[in-house]
């Protein structure tokens, strides 16, 4: 799984065990479990329904400390994850003012007040000091643009 999943608010979730080994998949958003689930057998699959409540779900598991991840969830369509770049585009969004959140699972989050007229596209960049971030590696992350 990778370190962090955007998805919307009740999407279907499907976690599959790509090896042969014993996988225990355990997800809580905040202090509510969603499920805890073992995973015996290499290409077993489990499907949930994400909540509809928006957030942050920790995913990990049990059994291999190392393996664990992040699904943040929204309940709106503006919404995107970096690529290796660190860039990304947020389509189609109204004109109108919002609040623009960089978030990063290591890193303080970020809020910028944006105003975006009709058909005007915008672009932005959030840099974070190395003295915020765990090492080295996850200190900068930006975001190009917006429309």
């Amino acid at each position: 799984m990778p370190p962090v999943v955007v998805a919307s608010t009740g999407a279907r979730l499907e976690v599959i065990n790509s090896d042969s080994l014993l996988h225990n998949v355990h997800a809580s958003l905040r202090t509510t479990p969603l499920f805890n689930v073992a995973m015996p057998l290499q290409g077993q699959h489990y499907t949930k329904e994400l909540p509809r409540t928006a957030g942050g779900i920790q995913v990990r598991c049990d059994l291999h400390p190392w393996m664990h991840a992040v699904i943040q969830t929204f309940d709106h369509p503006y919404f995107a994850l970096t690529d290796a770049l660190g860039s990304y585009r947020i389509a189609d969004i109204p004109s109108g003012k919002y609040k623009l959140i960089f978030w990063h699972q290591r890193l303080p989050q970020r809020t910028v007040d944006l105003s975006l007229g009709p058909g005007e596209a915008l672009e932005r960049t959030m840099e974070w000091e190395a003295a915020e971030g765990s090492s080295p590696s996850d200190c900068s992350a930006s975001e190009r643009s917006v429309s």
